[in-house]
């Protein structure tokens, strides 16, 4: 193991896997398929994006015995038969590797035994360092796993690391990746490589340590909730929130062409994923809220829409446009799918910094993390749902969804004694709440549409579920500085760019 946590381990070192060619019965074995079934699966994981053609495969019918390199000495236990030790020491010393060597490094082993660690004779007694500590090396390992204390500092280090990296994220990287690439699309800059299931992914900037953090191995085999038919949203491995939405680039649009509006949204199409993210970050700078995109990712399996269902618009349009593998960029036999941050009703920016927790943290998070203690997190929970009952809300929402203010790093609390809590709803929810009237609904759709077209952007089917709003537990709105909604746009499928010649 690594001395980077201090005091050198020693272990055995590993030679090998021998796996001999006879079959044998399960019952022999003492294996559960379930259990194979699982470490076959990480296995597969794990190999996803390899060079092999074969990846390796365990087989529930076979014996594997590991190989290690011989580590010269006998067993602790041993060591108190011969009298090399006494008791007292020995608890001591097995106290010292496994509560406290191996726990600092972010380890356990439920199975702590004397002879599961060799120390080594020496005039009589035993070796020892220059303090006089027994000399030792761990031999065994079925049984190690990782510590939840040491999962925890890990995913909030790594949401540490994410957040320090999107704030500088347009910046120039301090170093480069050999296998990633910049790469400039309409404008926006982002880092083109090889994701490890073999498909392509574009991470919006410069900054090459943030391409892990959206490599599909993180977020696609994580559990996800269905936010439209095409659109999902889940917490990665890293604990980042990702929303995801499968790009109909290619795919006619289904309205109805009776009517002139649902004419021209069919004869214009779906815009590129590449397209949907200039948008996106164009409104933005142009004073418009809007999500922030965080990719690209492009399947390395093909796919096809039905015949009937195609459209070659943006095939046409990125002709000339190729990735810096020198393939074009956009290809109709594959999938892809644009990623997002999820909004949750505050700029995730807003009240960043490097010395504290940024300005916005879920429930779950914020009791995680020390924030809130047990006590207050259950009040928070049970006070919200009370809350939100009274508007209307009959079925508990996520814990996850409910996001609290911070300041100096603490949540903040209003005149009540209330914890400042924000929850993110689409225009159809707050239509269908009564949250807003179907007058001031209209207004707000009008509004948006005139604020996109008065900067060269023309809307062709611009819903309300295209439109995010912030909302207390009470069903209060949150307005901007002109008293209207505050308004945040989450999809530009079908928004026409001043630059586009299509």
């Amino acid at each position: 193991m690594s001395a980077y946590y201090g005091t050198r381990l020693l272990t055995q070192r590993p030679f090998g896997i021998f796996a001999p060619s006879e079959k044998v019965e399960l019952w022999q074995t003492g294996r559960k398929k379930s259990m194979m079934d699982f470490h076959q699966s990480a296995l597969r994981e794990d190999q996803e994006g390899g060079t092999s053609d074969e990846p390796i495969e365990l087989d529930i019918d076979r014996l594997y015995a590991l190989l290690y390199g011989w580590v010269d000495g006998i067993s602790a236990a041993d060591a108190f038969e011969n009298r090399l030790i006494d008791e007292q020491e020995l608890r001591d010393l097995t106290r010292e590797v496994y509560h406290r060597t191996l726990k600092q490094r972010g380890y356990i082993v439920p199975d702590t035994k004397p002879e599961h660690f060799i120390v080594r004779p020496k005039n009589g007694g035993l070796a020892r360092d220059r303090n006089g500590k027994v000399l030792y090396a761990l031999v065994d390992f079925e049984l190690l796993r990782r510590t939840r204390a040491y999962e925890k500092l890990y995913r909030r280090a790594q949401r540490a690391k994410y957040w320090s990296l999107l704030k500088r994220r347009d910046d120039e990287p301090l170093a480069e990746r050999e296998s990633l690439n910049p790469n400039v699309v309409f404008g926006i800059h982002y880092m083109f490589g090889a994701a490890t299931n073999q498909g392509r992914l574009w991470v919006a900037g410069r900054q090459p340590d943030l391409f892990d953090y959206f490599d599909p191995s993180r977020w696609r085999k994580t559990p996800r909730i269905m936010l439209s038919e095409k659109t999902f949203r889940t917490r990665s491995s890293d604990h980042i929130e990702i929303v995801y939405r499968r790009s109909r680039v290619g795919m006619k649009p289904q309205h109805d062409p009776a009517s002139q509006e649902g004419r021209r949204a069919r004869e214009f199409g779906f815009n590129s994923p590449f397209e949907e993210v200039a948008i996106a970050e164009e409104l933005r700078a142009l004073g418009l809220a809007t999500v922030y995109p965080r990719g690209i990712y492009r399947t390395a399996h093909e796919s096809l829409p039905a015949e009937w269902l195609t459209d070659d618009s943006r095939y046409d349009s990125h002709a000339e446009m190729f990735a810096p593998d020198g393939k074009p960029l956009l290809q109709r036999n594959h999938d892809y799918y644009s990623l997002w941050g999820y909004w949750r009703g505050i700029d995730p920016i807003q009240g960043y910094s490097e010395d504290e927790h940024w300005g916005m943290v879920d429930a779950e998070q914020a009791f995680d993390e020390g924030l809130l203690k047990e006590k207050e997190y259950h009040d928070l929970i049970s006070t919200t749902y009370r809350r939100l009952a009274a508007i209307g809300f009959r079925r508990p929402i996520r814990n996850d969804r409910i996001v609290l203010f911070l300041k100096n790093g603490m949540p903040i609390k209003d005149s009540r004694g209330l914890h400042d809590v924000t929850i993110c709803i689409n225009g159809y929810r707050a239509i269908e709440k009564n949250l807003l009237g179907l007058d001031e609904y209209n207004r707000l759709l009008e509004s948006t549409r005139e604020q996109l077209r008065s900067f060269g952007y023309e809307p062709l089917s611009l819903k309300g579920d295209h439109l995010l709003f912030s909302m207390s537990p009470d069903g209060v709105l949150k307005r901007n500085e002109q008293g209207g909604i505050f308004t945040v746009i989450c999809n530009f499928e079908q928004i026409r760019a001043p630059w586009m010649g299509y």
